[in-house]
């Protein structure tokens, strides 16, 4: 139906939307079957779990009287605060502010809540930067070593 519309479309803008659309749900079809979309849940679900986990322990470590639930709750309601806003890379910025305030809100000093939430964001964000970068490195230097391998022979 997507694809009659597009052919019919007046406006060359309108169609080359609508025929993204197209290829966007054509390669989401794959992903959205049963058993992918099972496992990608659950490793999100595994993964968010394990970073708001690690904030409810940055929490104790810090003696901030918070739950485990609370803590998740504060870790997930920044993650969207900071998706929120798209315009900053990896919610830097919007995610900290909702973070230290929720957790002011619940009894933390200013100064302990931005603590935690500083350690949080380096033991979350940065950590998997630096996880990426030396994965690159990597695949870089066996790239570079398999070429000169094939060059010698």
């Amino acid at each position: 139906m997507l694809e009659r519309i597009s052919r019919y479309a007046k406006r060359p803008r309108l169609a080359a939307a609508i025929t993204a659309l197209i290829k966007l749900l054509s390669a989401s079809s794959q992903l959205l079957q049963s058993k992918p979309l099972l496992i990608g849940t659950t490793a999100g679900v595994l993964s968010w779990g394990g970073e708001g986990l690690g904030y409810f322990l940055i929490c104790q470590g810090l003696h901030v009287p918070v739950g485990l639930l609370t803590a998740v709750g504060i870790y997930a309601l920044s993650v969207l605060a900071g998706t929120a806003a798209v315009f900053l890379p990896a919610g830097i910025g919007g995610m900290e502010v909702v973070m230290t305030t929720l957790l002011v809100s619940q009894g933390a000093s200013l100064r302990t809540s931005i603590i935690a939430t500083l350690l949080c964001r380096v033991a979350t964000l940065w950590f998997a930067v630096i996880i990426g970068i030396a994965a690159t490195l990597l695949i870089e230097f066996n790239e570079h070593r398999r070429r000169n391998a094939a060059y010698s022979q």
